[in-house]
């Protein structure tokens, strides 16, 4: 098909359009791809790489050291060169004369300097020094991502009729030619973006309803071009090139095509700017593959949920079931048996959380959150829960931290520090004797983030060349070879991969058969909005005498104090520490500290000893006596010797402190301040706390006698019959009588004929499920004392915790359940069913319930047996708490301001969860009734509650306040 010239164009316009789209679909063409190309992008670039062969134009591509890249059949023509001749050789050396050879090569610089289009007259030498005139146009050459690689030269040589005039219907046949080869979509406009070409990929792709485009208007042709679209052809127009990578744009027979785009000018010879070419990469199939892909991971991941829900449901029978046996007479094999049927359960259960973790990483559903979090006190929690595990292998465990490391970072501190526990297992795991280090080391320290280095170095068995690249695949040869001999599933450094890639790092690992692994990953955190802590300037040039036979444990002392400013001696026996001890006393400047492994207390460890107990009255030397869990017992034999100090091993940064600070009677301020994401679970009402899960509990007698008298009305909504039978008996041992029921509606049926304090609901039952149960409870209630709704799942996805909030539950216990968990929950929540049963719980004269002294705003016992009795963990909570309650306090008086009844009910569900989840008296109650009048729209008797609340969130500040200063 011919197409005509364009009524009043511009002879110029053909000639320069040519050349123009020639250089736009060269860029195309000739892209470096950094990611493999599929199939029809190879197609496409091989029919481009043939159309440049076959044009009658001169296309040449350029390195940008000027050597030749491409050289098509019409600049052999032209030149005499072949092909092969010319590739790889210098452009300005074999094709311009000397005279003018500067000269193009400055233009050429230029139009690479300016990423514009650069024309050119000159000539050009042919292989028998036949010299030809020629216009070229120099525009560069880029990549896919936009690097500039050289330049593509086009052009034609100087041809003109007897008289003069350009040959136009020559240029008119090369453009037909060149428009109908072409195998993508691609239209050139005028400056009005009227149609001057297109080719039939253009119209296929595009599915104009008009045919026949020439001098049409595009905006005209397609009056729903996008706004950004529009903005892109001004600014080609103004000499600018705008791409996308993918866009996607409605036809106007509705159906929806994806694509990239590239638009950029066209000149004419007085460089003024002609029009724009606008060239498309169709991506239909792309996108539609990839969309395929995400489909299936969606799918993937709503069957492994589905799936851990059916299997969790019986197994929550069996270990129910189990746990009620084991506390029964049982022989000895009866009872090893149980043990052995409760161990495999549970080891089936990790199998599945660990599978789901995967799933949600790979599916991309685990987002990592952002908080100011403690990385020694991570680092100090990582060596506790595994400590133990180290010392039944009598394998040492060491933390090495570099100079500079800050100590506050932002980030997500828990997921951090599942890696860690996740690789100093396996350290474990895979070690028989010798010592694990934990090392870290600051890479990156700046404004805008911080990277860190993290090694776990140990003295294992090793990984082979071979395994190791397999170490980080889920179900690999590597691990299944290993877990068949040690346990495990074979996800752990999966998941660590997807984590840290998550954290913007790396992950890998280095090691040798027989010589150990060093596990490593680096990670990238924000600047910490808190200040970093100075040390006390009260332990700057003391002097420390560390006795340790282990040289990593002295080294990680160095370490960890150097920073402290305190001058830091070593000795490896009692005997050398004993003299040191002397030389320093006669000189007069006795150490200040000594710390001193119990391994080490031989007779000359016990001299040493005995001298210092006798000096203590007229010395200032401290003695901190360390030792391993295990010992603990001998070690408080010793203590009771003389006014020492103990700290138990693997030894980290703050316990160091701390016992320094003991010791030394410093007062040290934030020694105990944590900000770790475990304390946000525990206090905010949109996230329920995981509960531990041991074999069995038994409550102590009297809770069974105090929980017995209570009149609480437990209505247990559960679809199986094996865990209604599970549940039933477990709160019997819990002193609590309770009715049962199977699907949603039988529960609604319930609650119209009596009212019950608690609801322990299944989320998945017949009929009626227990979030369409529970909303139906919420949209509904009118009564003064609104259920407490526990949801009982299977499902363990963050999403499914969210809904069960969404709709009005207030805590969450996850299947298979525990007693423990039970008794966590109830005990929770009882505080809250006591105060409601009476009408008026913000009276003066209202009586505290049972479990609650008097004198006391804070439910002591529960936090006693949460944080094992550590003063520390308590007043660090409770003071979360405080800010915490504070800040909604203030929230609720502007809500009521302005009359703000769903923020009144959203903080008041918010302070009820928290409160009562940190064992606070009268709060949650309050709160309760907060809730319950903003459901009412009820302003007037709300102001006296908020009152009340600040009034009891006074006292529990005063009861901190006397626990920081008892």
């Amino acid at each position: 098909m011919f197409l005509p010239t364009p009524p009043n164009s511009d002879p110029l316009v053909l000639t320069l359009g040519i050349s123009a789209m020639i250089s736009m679909v060269a860029s195309l063409t000739l892209v470096r791809w950094r990611k493999p190309a599929s199939a029809e992008i190879i197609d496409t670039i091989k029919r481009s790489q043939s159309f440049l062969q076959q044009m009658g134009c001169i296309v040449i591509v350029l390195s940008l050291e000027g050597k030749i890249v491409e050289w098509n059949h019409a600049a052999e023509e032209i030149s005499g060169y072949r092909r092969e001749e010319v590739i790889d050789r210098n452009y300005w050396m074999l094709c311009l004369p000397e005279s003018v050879r500067d000269g193009v090569k400055f233009r050429y610089l230029q139009a690479i300097a300016t990423q514009q289009q650069v024309h050119v007259h000159h000539i050009l030498l042919g292989s028998d020094g036949r010299q030809q005139q020629v216009n070229f146009q120099i525009v560069p050459w880029r990549n896919y991502c936009g690097e500039i690689l050289g330049a593509i030269v086009t052009g034609e040589p100087v041809a003109c009729s007897p008289d003069g005039s350009c040959e136009q219907e020559l240029e008119c046949e090369r453009l037909q030619q060149l428009i109908s080869y072409l195998p993508l979509p691609i239209a050139m406009f005028d400056t009005e973006m009227r149609y001057l070409a297109y080719s039939e990929g253009w119209i296929q792709h595009l599915k104009p309803q008009i045919y026949s485009l020439i001098g049409l208007n595009h905006y005209d042709v397609f009056p729903n071009v996008k706004n950004d679209w529009k903005l892109a052809h001004k600014k080609a127009l103004r000499g600018e090139k705008v791409s996308a990578l993918e866009d996607s744009w409605i036809r106007e027979d509705g159906s929806l095509i994806y694509h990239g785009w590239t638009v950029g000018p066209w000149y004419r010879n007085s460089g003024e700017v002609g029009g724009v070419i606008l060239v498309i990469i169709p991506l239909n199939n792309l996108v539609e593959t990839r969309n395929a892909a995400l489909d299936a991971v969606q799918f993937k991941s709503r069957f492994l949920a589905q799936m851990s829900h059916e299997i969790r449901t019986p197994m929550s029978g069996v270990l129910g079931m189990v746990e009620l046996l084991m506390q029964t007479h049982l022989t000895p094999q009866q009872k090893d048996y149980t043990q052995t049927i409760y161990r495999s359960a549970k080891h089936l259960l990790t199998v599945i959380n660990e599978i789901l973790d995967l799933s949600k990483l790979e599916a991309g559903e685990t987002h990592l959150e952002s908080h100011d979090f403690d990385l020694q006190d991570c680092l100090e929690t990582v060596v506790d829960l595994l400590a133990v595990k180290a010392e039944d292998k009598q394998l040492e465990l060491i933390i090495l931290l570099e100079p500079n490391l800050p100590r506050y970072l932002k980030g997500d501190g828990m997921r951090l520090q599942q890696v860690l526990i996740n690789l100093v297992n396996n350290a474990i795991k895979f070690t028989k004797s010798g010592h694990i280090i934990i090392r870290v080391t600051p890479r990156v320290i700046s404004q805008d983030h911080i990277n860190i280095y993290f090694a776990i170095e140990d003295t294992g068995m090793g990984i082979s060349d071979e395994l190791q690249p397999q170490l980080f695949q889920p179900f690999s040869p590597a691990s299944s070879a290993t877990n068949r001999q040690y346990g495990g599933t074979g996800l752990g450094l999966s998941i660590c991969q997807h984590l840290v890639n998550l954290m913007g790092g790396e992950i890998g690992v280095k090691s040798q058969e027989e010589e150990g692994s060093i596990f490593w990953f680096n990670a990238t955190f924000l600047p910490s909005e808190l200040s970093e802590t100075s040390a006390p300037k009260e332990l700057k040039n003391m002097s420390l005498l560390v006795v340790e036979n282990s040289s990593l444990v002295r080294h990680s002392v160095s370490c960890i104090t150097q920073p402290w400013g305190i001058q830091v001696e070593t000795a490896d026996t009692s005997k050398i520490a004993l003299d040191k001890w002397h030389h320093q006393q006669a000189k007069g400047s006795p150490y200040n500290l000594i710390l001193m492994d119990l391994e080490l207390l031989d007779r000359h460890g016990a001299k040493l000893l005995g001298q210092l107990y006798k000096t203590s009255s007229d010395s200032p030397t401290q003695l901190i006596l360390m030792s391993s869990i295990s010992q603990r017992n001998r070690a408080e034999q010793v203590l009771n010797l003389g006014d020492f100090v103990y700290l138990v091993k693997p030894i980290a940064p703050l316990r160091l402190l701390r016992s320094f600070a003991k010791a030394l009677e410093l007062d040290i301020p934030n020694l105990d301040h944590h900000l770790d994401k475990s304390w946000d679970d525990v206090l905010m009402g949109s996230s329920f706390p995981e509960t531990p899960k041991p074999p069995c509990c038994h409550l102590s007698q009297t809770n069974d006698k105090l929980r017995a008298s209570i009149p609480l009305k437990i209505l247990l909504a559960e679809d199986d019959l094996v865990n209604q039978e599970v549940v039933l008996t477990q709160l019997q041992q819990l002193g609590y009588v309770a009715d049962a029921v199977s699907d949603g509606e039988a529960v609604l049926q319930h609650l119209e004929t009596q009212h019950y304090d608690l609801i322990l609901m299944d989320c998945q039952m017949p009929i009626l499920d227990g979030y369409e149960t529970t909303a139906r409870i919420r949209g509904s209630q009118n009564s003064q004392r609104p259920p407490i709704i526990i949801a009982l799942t299977a499902s363990v996805m963050p999403s499914d915790r969210d809904r069960c909030l969404q709709v009005g539950m207030d805590d969450y216990i996850t299947k298979p359940i525990d007693l423990q968990a039970l008794v966590n929950v109830i005990n929770r929540w009882v505080p809250v069913c006591l105060e409601t049963q009476n009408p008026t719980p913000t009276t003066a004269n209202h009586q505290p319930p049972l479990d609650s002294p008097v004198d006391c705003p804070v439910d002591s016992d529960r936090l006693n047996k949460l944080f094992k009795g550590k003063t520390e963990y308590k007043y660090r909570l409770l003071t979360t708490f405080i800010h915490q309650a504070q800040q909604r306090i203030e929230t609720l008086n502007k809500a009521i301001n302005t009359s703000n009844f769903a923020e009144i009910k959203q903080q008041a569900h918010a302070l009820k969860g928290s409160s009562a989840n940190a064992g606070i008296f009268h709060i949650p109650a309050i709160s309760q009734e907060l809730e319950n009048l903003a459901t009412q729209q009820n302003l007037e008797a709300i102001p006296p509650l908020v009152k009340q609340l600040q009034h009891h969130l006074d006292l529990v500040k005063d009861f901190v306040e006397m626990m920081k200063n008892p």
